[in-house]
């Protein structure tokens, strides 16, 4: 879990609190940014595994021509905090399922994903943003250094 600390010169404070949208997440933010904000919510889950997961949502991504943004796609593993991390970006069209992922979907041009899945030892913990792309090009620094603040709950 983030262990609430914080990179000198960072720009999460202009971060606002939400209320979680879900019952699956403990934590909610938005992003400000010229457009609409970035939504990042921070949650934990036990079903499926890290490859699953960065599938799915590479698969909530289209590329300009229609087709899957997953070939465009950056992802990396990393050990953070001593856990095995899988860092995903990619931009595209964002097939909205909505909060209730109840098959009606909104396209969303211009938009990105930026995300982390931590896996911890009982279950995954899941950090992902999406918003517009300008907008999350504004935070990708912060949004670096917040993953880097993950390690084991105390």
């Amino acid at each position: 879990t983030p262990d609430g600390s914080e990179s000198s010169g960072s720009a999460r404070s202009a971060w606002i609190e939400e209320l979680p949208s879900s019952s699956m997440r403990l934590a909610q933010w938005a992003l400000p940014g010229p457009e609409q904000p970035v939504t990042c919510a921070f949650f934990a889950m036990g079903g499926g595994t890290a490859y699953e997961n960065v599938s799915r949502w590479l698969g909530q991504f289209e590329g300009a021509d229609g087709a899957p943004a997953a070939h465009s796609a950056e992802l990396a593993s990393q050990v953070i905090g001593g856990m095995n991390t899988s860092l995903v970006r990619v931009n595209g069209t964002f097939l909205d399922p909505g909060i209730r992922m109840d098959g009606d979907i909104t396209r969303r041009e211009g938009w990105a994903l930026f995300g982390a899945i931590v896996e911890g030892p009982e279950r995954l913990h899941f950090f992902k943003c999406t918003g517009p792309e300008d907008t999350m090009v504004l935070h990708e620094e912060e949004l670096e250094a917040f993953v880097r603040t993950f390690g084991p709950a105390s």
